[in-house]
């Protein structure tokens, strides 16, 4: 009988303390600004690790390869789908935050636009994907673990909101991403899909439930 290498272990170890008990943390701690200053500091950490990898290839953090309007087709026609289903329930559940940001701070949506996706996006793409799939897959070994593991733990992150709008919505995004990332290996492909649905919630009125309602 194989026994188990040693250093599987301390993976196990290290995705429990980085992705569970660290938002766990943040959680019961509170604070927004926590929240961001975290994410940057594990994402260069992260960042870090993956460069120093001696087969790793550097460009596959800014690479356009994959792209291309092929790989952004299903994409594009995925969030078409889901643009309406979100926007019925925003109208239902939540009418007084529909369209709340664009309409009452307009420069501050201008703003989340054009800085969300390079400060906030690929940060997270960056360590619950490219990270994530390159850390762990001697543990996740199975597309399907990889994909599950990933997308739990990206939804599970957001209880340092404190509602389960944004738990709920970024369980269901990361599938999604996880899966786009597991095929297409691009960070940037990723970064942009997870973007989009991300902007849209903003520009929606949802966006509070994924910023201000950390801040209580």
């Amino acid at each position: 009988m194989n026994s188990t290498p040693p250093h599987l272990p301390l993976l196990y170890l290290e995705c429990f303390a980085v992705f569970i008990a660290l938002p766990l943390t943040i959680h019961s701690v509170d604070g927004i600004k926590l929240i961001f200053l975290t994410l940057w500091a594990f994402s260069i950490v992260c960042l870090i690790f993956l460069v120093k990898q001696p087969d790793f290839d550097k460009k596959q953090l800014v690479s356009t390869k994959e792209v291309t309007l092929h790989n952004l087709k299903p994409i594009l026609l995925r969030f078409t789908l889901l643009v309406p289903v979100v926007t019925i329930f925003t109208y239902i559940y939540h009418e007084e935050r529909l369209f709340s940001l664009v309409s009452t701070q307009p420069l501050t949506w201008f703003l989340v636009m054009l800085l969300y996706p390079i400060l906030s996006v690929y940060p997270q793409e960056l360590l619950y994907r490219m990270y994530f799939f390159t850390r762990y897959r001697p543990i996740f070994r199975k597309p399907w673990q990889m994909i599950a593991i990933s997308s739990f733990l990206f939804g599970y992150a957001h209880i340092v909101f404190n509602n389960w709008i944004s738990i709920s919505f970024t369980l269901v995004g990361g599938v999604m991403f996880s899966h786009t990332y597991h095929k297409h290996q691009s960070l940037l492909l990723t970064t942009i899909e997870h973007a989009l649905y991300g902007c849209f919630i903003f520009t929606i009125g949802l966006g509070w439930f994924f910023y201000h309602a950390a801040d209580r």
